[in-house]
């Protein structure tokens, strides 16, 4: 991993029984506490879901994405008492947590059980089922107009790739993920 791209932290949280709202509150006041540091991208907390198992006993289950601009921007957040501030406040809301950074595709596969990431292969291949159908709706609509009569090749990319980023970021990857989820993550 480059220090210099993007970096994703995916948490996967088991809280105690009873502490729900307790753990919305506090992660409110952790993600004001990121937002005031240099190269927090920002977070994303991912639906939580009950555990397999008897119904009673059955832990919730928190998880959230979390992302740096860089890994040393990261590592500066991980070093600062701000954190570690707000974590002594987290210890008695969770009986358990597991973390994990992740870069490439890995952060469009989110594991459902925790950290982890599907093979790269079977990424890949997902990658390329989003690609496909919205590079070549994008060629057939697009195209026409960004012709190199009208644009300059590296400029015309340059405005298709925007909306198929978008389209793959926002709408693709997560459809088809949960989509596939039984294929990606067997056994889960």
């Amino acid at each position: 991993m480059s220090e210099q791209e993007p970096v994703t932290l995916y948490i996967s949280r088991q809280i105690k029984p009873g502490m729900e709202e307790a753990i919305m509150r506090w992660q409110k006041e952790i993600q004001a506490a990121c937002q005031q540091f240099p190269g927090y991208i920002g977070s994303r907390v991912l639906e939580s879901h009950e555990q397999a198992g008897n119904t009673e006993d059955a832990k919730r289950s928190y998880d959230v994405v979390v992302r740096f601009a860089t890994f040393e921007d990261l590592q500066r957040w991980e070093q600062s008492p701000e954190k570690h501030a707000c974590y002594e406040k987290l210890r008695p809301l969770i009986e358990s947590q597991k973390m994990s950074r992740m870069n490439g595709f890995e952060p469009w596969f989110p594991s459902p059980s925790g950290p982890g990431a599907p093979p790269r292969w079977k990424m890949c291949l997902m990658a390329f089922m989003a690609v496909y159908p919205i590079v070549l709706v994008m060629r057939l609509t697009l195209g026409p107009l960004l012709s190199e009569e009208h644009y300059p090749l590296p400029i015309a990319v340059f405005i298709m790739s925007i909306p198929t980023s978008l389209l793959m970021s926002y709408v693709a990857m997560p459809g088809l993920t949960r989509l596939f989820r039984k294929w990606l993550y067997p056994g889960v």
